[in-house]
């Protein structure tokens, strides 16, 4: 370019700088929001980079219900790829935080892979101690020094549940009351910490616990040893595994994905085969125990019937015992009365024998040698006394010996008796215990029967129910903190285009309209140029220098703007949904330069037209200057009306005709900066919306009573309860699951099964969009309308869902229905449900309208209620999901709202002043002749308005059309937002335009006060 070029480049800049920087600007703000929103992308992928290598993330993730054995460990650390694998345990607790249970996810400390980031205290060392989410723990008001005390397992065991004893009687797996899988229930909090698999900071993506709500509040992390390995059968349900090869790749980019597919595919080979291998050998030792259990059962049953014939033997021997040891003492008993009679006999002959004695001696001692005595009778001499005295005496001696004889030998027989009495006794009172003994242990060992029976079918119907599963391999990419990671890199990738885009619409047009007043101001130069021998190419090169160099100033600023401040505001908004830590900002070189080229390609383009027709013409033609509008008459001044118009009124419908790059420029500004505020309002709104819309037409229902169907009668209790603060309720099924297409993607999806059509259409609205009416009839499901969108499925497909039974159960969709939540959400008939599920319907939920009475105070009647768990407000609970989706918008609304105002400022205010520099000539002439100031400022400000109506007419269309393009940007393949016309936007759009051009029109018609009238003659 030669030196004489480049001094009127510079020095058409600075006589035209308000135009330059018109582009300039322009061309800055699309690079800036293009780049700055795009860079979002890379920069919160780098800072999620750092924060898996400085936690040794896992790339590959193996859970198993079985549990994966040592040997199996050292199998697969052989697969090719494979580097480090490590295997954890984990469990799920119930804890009671502030006078509420919460379920807890409790890991084992990694110590090479998924290792943890500790934010105060020090990690656990022993058993007894944990460490805490940091996040979690906040939100729950815990923090290092509390003490933790579980009440139980939240989890059942799953698979490893069926095997852990089949025998018949209970043996816990550890010493710990209600624990199954932890050896202790009290844990000192001794650390807070980051991980690298809950990079989100949403509780959703601490996955579901196997309990009702199948919510997780908080998660926590002790040592392996904390961990019953018997509990787990010895295995280990999570492993995860590291490949160096993927070390360094960018885990979003596609060729982490390619090498780690291969990788996936070889894990999951092995897995098909170890897997077979570790349920047989389960099976086997379940059905082992299943047998031994049996042979127990039968030979307790023998050993019953032989104790039942021992104790009708014994019992038969104890009364032979008692009937001959009775029969003994009977007979002793005989002789006793014998012996008696005998002694008692004995007893009278001694009495009269001694009588005798005593009346003869008192007779002999009483008479004298003549004297006679009569005695029983007989009469008797003293002689013949004196003769009778020693007979009398021996015979009664001789009695009295066989007297006492007798007496003794009564007593001994006595004696005698009563100890065979004793014995007898005794003996019986043995025999009695043993009975009783015999009978209590029999009576013990038919309860064990009796108990043992029916744990023992149970046990075999799990034996017979156990699963085939394989091994689930996930990578990283599906951590949910990963998924989450992608989902807001696509919205900001997509962000990043459609608000560009308004930007590069509008900044092609000011950079047309631009160069082409500047060409047509230039029209005589242009001529004077061509005269002198220049060649078009080489003026049309100095108006595309001009342009470029605005281009690449602009990008300039652009690219720091976009590194600064948008870049800045959206990471500040995804700050909080992430744990980051530091979060550098990205620049990249390639981009810019791309971005860059690719605008001064538009730019240059437009230019090149603006140029194009000018220079067409000849030099002849140019000399004379811009032509003078034709003196025809035009259509409208053939209308009546027309000669009725005020001579000012006229004159400014005729510069507008007569000028079209102010009408076209101006239109596009206030177009512009109109759209921006609308799409900006209408984004923010449409978001809340889709929050609001559900509970206005889809959920009846505002609260969630979680229960144990298991509990007999428990739904029903709580839904009269429900029903008792005058609430609407209906009993469902609520649960996760997974939905498999047949293009293999998964996605997580909630299932919700009605007990009751009649009380569900109460509270739940299906409004179908495709298909059907919900019926209890249809053997399909229904799904929320987000499915539909960004899955491409349709009516007729087959999705195959999974409960988490680790079955498949294809099932056909006959409807979508409107639905506008952040998840996909799957509806199916009772009867569907239990006919392809082979069971009965069990509800674990009831839906609640609603009620009189504050949520507290309810919650506080219905935990008197067993099998009641929790009650929340769903609609609340929702919130979380969406303010971090108006967390990004309302980013979107500010930047939006700034970059209104900066068009206004360097369009509308531009124009205006060129506007009226142009016309000053016409201005003074007019007050020269007598006009006020206010009627020359009339003369601009009322075809200046006339133009603001029709932009802001165009920029309402434009900001509508543009709105649902972003609201849809934003819009993660799991919703479907709100997306149409939104009338606060609408208004707010022309209010703020309305007094943005108010302002800057106010601004320029300053310097028409100021105008000398002399200098007319400048003119």
């Amino acid at each position: 370019m030669k030196p004489t070029q480049i001094t009127e480049l510079l020095a058409n800049i600075r006589k035209t700088f308000v135009s330059f920087f018109s582009i300039l600007m322009f061309v800055a703000l699309g690079v800036g929001i293009f780049l700055g929103i795009s860079w979002v992308t890379p920069a919160l992928q780098n800072a999620s980079g750092k924060v898996f290598d400085e936690g040794s993330f896992h790339h590959f993730q193996i859970q198993f219900p079985y549990g994966l054995t040592d040997d199996d460990l050292a199998q697969l650390a052989e697969v090719e790829g494979v580097t480090d694998v490590e295997p954890a345990r984990q469990s799920f607790q119930t804890l009671p935080v502030n006078g509420e249970s919460v379920t807890m996810k409790v890991q084992s400390l990694g110590e090479r892979i998924d290792t943890l980031s500790v934010v105060e205290g020090e990690l656990p060392a022993q058993a007894g101690e944990i460490a805490l989410s940091a996040e979690a723990a906040a939100g729950c008001g815990l923090a290092v020094g509390n003490t933790v005390t579980f009440d139980s397992d939240a989890s059942s065991g799953g698979s490893l549940g069926a095997l852990a004893n089949v025998e018949g009687q209970a043996q816990p797996t550890s010493d710990s009351d209600g624990m199954k899988f932890l050896n202790g229930a009290t844990y000192k909090v001794v650390a807070l910490v980051h991980s690298p698999e809950y990079l989100a900071t949403a509780s959703e993506t601490y996955g579901y616990a196997p309990n009702v709500s199948g919510s997780v509040s908080l998660l926590g992390w002790v040592v392996p040893s904390a961990f019953d390995a018997s509990a787990f059968q010895n295995g280990y349900p999570v492993v995860n595994v590291r490949c160096d090869g993927l070390q360094g790749l960018n885990s979003f980019a596609a060729d982490y994905e390619s090498q780690s597919s291969a990788i996936d595919k070889r894990i999951a080979k092995l897995g098909s085969k170890l897997a077979d291998a570790r349920y047989s050998d389960l099976q086997n030792q379940a059905q082992e125990k299943v047998d031994e259990a049996e042979q127990q059962l039968t030979q307790g049953k023998e050993q019953i019937a032989a104790g039942e014939q021992q104790l009708v033997d014994g019992r038969a021997e104890l009364e032979k015992q008692r009937s001959e040891g009775e029969a003994k003492l009977s007979a002793a008993y005989q002789q006793l009365t014998m012996l008696e009679r005998v002694k008692n006999e004995i007893a009278q002959y001694l009495e009269k024998a001694k009588r005798f004695y005593d009346e003869v001696k008192g007779a002999l001692d009483t008479l004298g040698d003549d004297g006679v005595i009569e005695i029983d009778g007989e009469t008797y001499t003293v002689p013949q006394l004196l003769a009778l005295l020693p007979h009398a005496k021996g015979a009664y001696e001789t009695l009295q010996k066989e007297y006492d004889a007798k007496v003794a030998e009564l007593n001994a027989a006595w004696n005698e008796y009563y100890a065979g009495q004793a014995e007898l006794n005794r003996k019986v009172a043995e025999a009695e215990q043993k009975l009783a003994d015999g009978q209590a242990q029999l009576d013990e060992a038919k309860k064990k029967v009796a108990e043992g029976e029916p744990q023992v079918e149970s046990a075999k119907e799990q034996v017979a129910s156990m699963k085939d599963y394989s091994w689930t391999v996930t990578g990283r990419m599906d951590n949910a903190g990963c998924v989450n990671v992608s989902v807001f890199s696509n919205v900001t990738t997509s962000l990043s285009f459609s608000m560009a885009a308004l930007f590069v619409i509008v900044g092609l047009l000011v950079s047309y309209s631009a160069v082409s007043r500047i060409v047509h101001e230039q029209i005589t130069q242009i001529g004077t140029k061509k005269a002198l021998g220049l060649r078009k190419r080489e003026i049309t090169t100095s108006f595309l220098m001009y342009a470029g160099l605005a281009v690449v100033f602009g990008a300039i600023v652009g690219a720091i703007v976009g590194v600064t401040a948008v870049e800045g505001i959206i990471a500040n908004a995804l700050s909080s949904m992430f744990i980051l830590g530091s979060y550098p900002p990205f620049f990249g070189v390639g981009q810019f330069l791309v971005v860059t080229a690719l605008e001064l390609v538009l730019v240059l383009g437009a230019t090149w037209l603006a140029c194009r027709s000018i220079l067409r013409k000849q030099a002849i033609e140019l000399l004379r200057g811009e032509e003078p509008p034709t003196a025809k008459t035009r259509f409208y001044e053939k209308w009546s009306i027309w000669g009725r118009l005020p001579l000012l009124t006229q004159t400014m419908v005729n510069n507008c005709v007569n000028d079209k790059r102010r009408v076209f420029s101006t239109v596009v500004g206030v177009a512009g900066c109109t759209a921006l505020i609308v799409t900006a309002i209408t984004l923010n709104n449409d978001v809340l919306k889709s929050y609001d819309e559900p509970y206005a037409h889809v959920y009846g229902f505002s609260h969630i009573a979680y229960v144990d169907g298991s509990v007999a009668g428990a739904p029903d209790n709580v839904e009269k309860a429900l029903q008792g603060e005058d609430a609407s309720t209906a009993q469902v099924l609520r649960k996760w699951g997974l939905l498999k297409q047949e293009n293999g993607e998964r996605d997580a999806a909630r299932i919700v099964v009605p007990a009751d059509e009649a009380d569900f259409e109460e509270v739940y609205h299906v409004n179908p969009i495709a298909g059907p009416h919900f019926n209890t009839v249809s053997q399909g499901v229904w799904v929320s309308q987000a499915f539909a969108e960004h899955r491409g499925a349709k009516v007729g497909d087959v999705v195959d869902i999974d409960l988490g039974d680790g079955m498949s159960h294809k099932m056909p969709i006959v409807g979508f229905y409107k639905f506008q939540l952040t998840f996909y959400e799957v509806i199916m008939s009772r009867d569907c449900y239990e006919r392809e599920f082979g069971t009965g319907l069990t509800p674990n939920a009831v839906l609640a309208s609603a009620t009189s009475a504050p949520l507290d105070e309810v919650a506080g009647k219905l935990s008197a209620i067993d099998g009641f768990d929790s009650i929340v407000d769903d609609k609340v609970g929702q919130s979380g999901n969406f303010t971090r989706f108006a967390s990004v918008s309302s980013a979107v609304v500010l930047i939006y709202l700034a970059l209104a105002a900066l068009m206004a400022v360097v369009v509308l205010l531009n124009l205006n002043v060129m506007f009226i520099e142009e016309k000053k000539r016409e201005l003074i002439v007019l007050m020269i002749n007598g006009f006020s100031v206010r009627d020359a400022k009339r003369y601009i400000y009322n075809d200046t308005f006339v133009l603001t109506v029709i932009g802001i007419v165009c920029g309402v269309i434009l900001g509508c059309a543009m709105g649902s393009v972003t609201v849809g940007s934003i819009e993660p393949a799991t919703a479907s937002f709100v997306k149409g016309v939104d009338w606060v936007a609408v208004a707010a759009g022309v209010v703020g335009s309305t007094v943005l051009a108010f302002i800057m029109s106010v601004i320029a018609l300053r310097r028409i006060p100021r105008f000398v009238l002399t200098d007319i003659n400048k003119f």
